[in-house]
Order: C-alpha cells, then structure tokens, then sequence
C-alpha cells in the first residue's frame, strides 16, 4: 500500500462497522445484471450519466476523469474492474459518489436499484471463495436473489491518479 493510500482516501472509509460487525444499511446497484451492494455511510449521493474525459495511460478500471461542481474526479468502471466486457455508458447508467478527505471519485454502475436493510441472518458467512475475491467480502441472501458486498478499502485502492 503507498503512502497516500495510508494517509488519504481509505483512512476515510474505516473497517468500524455496527456493533455486531456489520453495517445496517446498503446500497444495491446492477453491473452486467449481477446485483452488488455497497454501506450507505461511504456513498454520498447518485447521480445520472454525463461525459467523461479520457486518461491517457489511466489505471485499470479508470474510464476517465468527470467534472462534479467545477472539480474533477475520476470515474471507476467496475465492468472493467469486475472482468466483464465494456461498453459504452448510457443515459440510464448512474454515477455513485463517493466522498472522503475532500477528494470525490465516483463508481460507474448500470443501474441503483435501492437501499437495504438486512438482517445479520441474511450475511453468508466469508468462504474460501469470498475470500479468494480480490473486491468481494461477504454475499447478502436477499429474498430477491443473492446481492455480493464489496470491500471499499480495496476497491478504490486501484485508483492513484489524483
């Protein structure tokens, strides 16, 4: 881990969950029609799809840099970062703000289906396979089908461009 990662951005988004461990409340978006969630103390906002400007030489899983009220941030494609093909973002896809030490980067989803209250019940406890997955820690049982969490720590490690 660099420097900045230590002092920076993921100092901002601590391990410190509710008393029994896990967060209360989720965000639950789609990428390529696979359901993942996120806590809803690191997401500040959503917003629709505009321009990107591309990076030359980015990290992968950067599609670019976005201009949100008269600053630039980068912009995340978890396709990318998730192994699925790309594509081009569309009207419908939304932008997940994320906001921590003044910086703001923001995650590029296909669709925000809501927010979730779960049940500790409901959290599959970590496997050998959710333990090999570099994004992943924990799968919720959601009576709507399974919904994979995902680390934020590791998640925005991947992004060292501001």
């Amino acid at each position: 881990m660099n420097k900045r990662n230590q002092d920076g951005i993921l100092n901002r988004f601590p391990i410190g969950k509710q008393p029994d461990g896990i967060d209360q409340q989720y965000v639950v978006f789609k990428i390529n029609q696979h359901r993942y969630a996120l806590p809803l103390r690191v997401i500040t906002r959503a917003l629709r799809m505009v321009a990107i400007t591309p990076i030359p030489d980015a990290p992968l899983g950067v599609k670019g840099m976005i201009n949100i009220a008269g600053h630039a941030a980068p912009a995340i494609n978890l396709r990318l970062l998730f192994g699925f093909n790309d594509r081009e973002p569309e009207l419908s896809d939304r932008l997940l703000v994320l906001e921590a030490e003044g910086e703001t980067v923001l995650l590029m989803v296909d669709e925000v289906i809501g927010v979730i209250e779960p049940d500790q019940s409901q959290f599959e406890p970590s496997t050998k396979r959710i333990a090999k997955s570099k994004y992943l820690v924990a799968m919720i049982q959601h009576p709507d089908g399974m919904i994979m969490v995902l680390d934020i720590i590791r998640l925005l490690a991947i992004q060292d461009i501001q």
